[in-house]
């Protein structure tokens, strides 16, 4: 919530087309139109809990595209899980992740989730913080899931330090590495 969408249409001209975008749950396969004309589109508190589409048409042509569905909108500032898709992650759009503890100190925590786990090798996942390896969780440290997709971010982990950290997600895809450097800000509500 409160992140703008955009809808890239290189492959099919930017030139007259008309994009509709479209409120949906899936699970029901019901949804409902909330925007339509521009590229963009405002994600807004009423869109929590569905996921978002746009349906991109062009005056003459028949068929229309449909982009894939973004992952539930949630609330990041209020104790929801920060989900990233693998293909984002690949793309370079995850830059700068802000986050928000509620709660006391030492119990505040959320979870990132790396979404589309079957994108890359089994356990293949790492997650750094300042370059130290985080441990697993059941050593006590903040990395679970079956493929280590999940970090729980909580003030033990970080050592109560609020500010930028700096996070470095590693995975392999059919034995490839990819590492991408994110700064995460870590505060508390």
């Amino acid at each position: 919530m409160g992140q703008t969408l955009t809808a890239e249409v290189d492959s099919v001209g930017a030139e007259g087309v008309y994009f509709q975008w479209r409120r949906v749950n899936l699970e029901t396969n019901t949804g409902d139109n909330i925007g339509a004309g521009y590229g963009t589109y405002y994600v807004c508190p009423d869109d929590l809990g569905y996921r978002i589409v746009v349906v991109v048409t062009r005056p003459g042509y028949s068929n229309a595209i449909r982009s894939d569905p973004t992952t539930p909108v949630i609330d990041l500032d209020h104790g929801a899980d920060l989900a990233i898709r693998y293909r984002d992650f690949l793309r370079g759009t995850i830059g700068h992740l802000p986050i928000t503890l509620g709660g006391a100190p030492e119990t505040a925590s959320k979870r990132i989730i790396l979404l589309d786990p079957r994108q890359y090798d089994p356990g293949s996942i790492e997650w750094l913080i300042g370059g130290a390896e985080v441990p697993r969780a059941e050593s006590g440290g903040g990395v679970s899931g079956d493929y280590g997709e999940i970090l729980t971010v909580d003030a033990r982990l970080l050592g109560y330090g609020i500010g930028i950290h700096v996070l470095t997600i590693i995975v392999r895809g059919n034995g490839l590495p990819y590492s991408k450097l994110v700064h995460l800000e870590l505060r508390y509500a």
